[in-house]
């Protein structure tokens, strides 16, 4: 009996409901089926023993099961070489001023034979060049970029967070001063506007110079002696966080040759990259005032659902009554679970993630971390759930403006333990050689509010077709 029961559910567990109105045909069709065949190999001195009824098989849907909701502070954020060098600042009614500053390491990019600075090389001028990738908060407004020298080198094998920092000469190198909405960003392999900071410094020319002359690559410890980094400030009165592609971004040696005629224009030497070795973001908050003012990494917030990237706000979900669906010693088979999440209305101004992520929770309810150091996601349904390599990405829906995620294998698994629980959060891919999470973003400092008013035709819900096997 115990056998068949385990067949039953085994089979029940692997439908899937794909399309509703037709679902519960085809799960009476499939089952009569089934127990048609069964029934048909039992020996004859086993009929009308162990078949199982009617009543011993029940389908059902629900979508008002409770989801409790808790706001988080994960209190350590990696923020070490990431994709945007962030700086600038915006104040949010909800979230507090928030405020972020790029610390960046250089090292020297191999070039061809024709980009190498030529050994006969008049030096002319330097700047530090900066790809404008992002922006959030009010892009109308111009704000002041300066570009000041690290005390001491970034190190290579440190893993940096959004709390770092490294000392910094207090007089700026350089600055330049921008307005955002005038800026076209980075998309795909097209380069965004080129901020240029310009450096009125001959000796730093001439020695960055004297490294480059003939060299491919120019020494990251050659450069390190000179430079050993970069700080790039904000003015306190900044309205937006701007964000920068790394890839695009360096240092540029402007020169002429002996030959050239009068009137050329200036040679660029760009051999001396931002994409290296170490980098990273310092994101901070003042929430003096606001609903998250009392929120931190002991003292999460109940009945409430924020997530803010850059700064590992998160919302805790917990479902505690799942276990509670199955009646006596009956088995739960989940056929399928969607989880969906409704964005609060918000502007243009402070837009919500594109994309979220889901990320399992240890029993003292703290995010799972991989072995590089990253939170362990949900992966997409159908794939191994011990695996880390599809994470499950949640994309904002333009006319539903929903996100919904398919769970049914995870929470299939989870319902054994006795606190079902997870975090949703920004999502960010992150590919290595030998692992990919979907870390908790460390992008970028997008914030958004989730709706869980109760009642409400928006609110946050797992809708769960589920079977009960007697």
């Amino acid at each position: 009996m115990a056998t068949f029961q385990s067949i039953i559910t085994n089979f029940i567990m692997n439908l899937q409901v794909l399309h509703k109105p037709f679902f519960h045909r085809a799960l009476s069709l499939g089952l009569s089926a089934f127990l048609l065949f069964l029934t048909a190999c039992q020996q004859p001195n086993e009929v009308g023993l162990g078949l199982i009824s009617d009543g011993d098989i029940r389908l059902i849907y629900v979508d008002t099961l409770t989801l409790r909701t808790s706001t988080v502070l994960l209190d350590s954020i990696n923020t070490s070489n990431p994709n945007l060098l962030l700086s600038g600042a915006y104040t949010d009614p909800e979230f507090g001023r928030i405020r972020a500053t790029s610390y960046i390491s250089y090292i020297g990019a191999t070039v061809t034979a024709a980009q190498i600075l030529p050994t006969e090389a008049i030096l002319d001028s330097l700047a530090i060049d900066f790809s404008f990738a992002y922006f959030y908060g009010d892009s109308s407004q111009t704000q002041r970029l300066e570009a000041h020298v690290l005390n001491q080198p970034l190190a290579i094998s440190k893993e940096y967070y959004n709390f770092s920092s490294v000392p910094f000469a207090a007089q700026a190198l350089g600055s330049t001063t921008i307005t955002p909405s005038t800026l076209t960003r980075t998309v795909g392999n097209v380069r965004g506007s080129n901020v240029r900071i310009r450096i009125d410094s001959p000796d730093l020319l001439a020695r960055l110079g004297n490294i480059s002359r003939g060299v491919n690559p120019i020494p990251k410890a050659d450069i390190d002696n000179i430079l050993p980094g970069i700080a790039l400030v904000s003015e306190d009165n900044s309205q937006a966080v701007l964000g920068f592609d790394v890839a695009g971004s360096g240092i540029t040696i402007f020169y002429h040759l002996p030959s050239d005629t009068l009137g050329q224009t200036a040679r660029e030497f760009i051999a001396i990259s931002a994409y290296g070795l170490a980098s990273f973001n310092q994101i901070q908050s003042n929430r003096a005032g606001t609903p998250l003012a009392s929120l931190s990494s002991q003292t999460p917030l109940p009945n409430t659902a924020y997530i803010q990237n850059g700064l590992g706000i998160a919302t805790k979900i917990e479902i505690p009554y799942l276990n509670a669906l199955k009646e006596g010693n009956s088995r739960l088979a989940i056929n399928r679970a969607e989880l969906i999440i409704f964005p609060e209305p918000n502007n243009s101004v402070f837009a919500p993630n594109s994309t979220l992520g889901l990320y399992f929770l240890t029993p003292e309810h703290r995010p799972v971390r991989t072995r590089l150091f990253r939170e362990r996601a949900f992966q997409e349904e159908g794939r191994d759930l011990n695996s880390n390599t599809f994470p499950l990405r949640l994309s904002l829906s333009s006319n539903s403006r929903t996100y919904r995620a398919l769970i049914s294998s995870t929470l299939q698994r989870m319902q054994q333990n006795e606190n079902i629980s997870f975090l949703i959060g920004s999502s960010f891919y992150f590919v290595s050689e030998d692992d990919a999470d979907n870390p908790i973003s460390n992008a970028n400092v997008n914030r958004m509010k989730l709706s869980i008013t109760p009642n409400s035709t928006r609110r946050m819900r797992l809708e769960l077709y589920y079977t009960l096997v007697k």
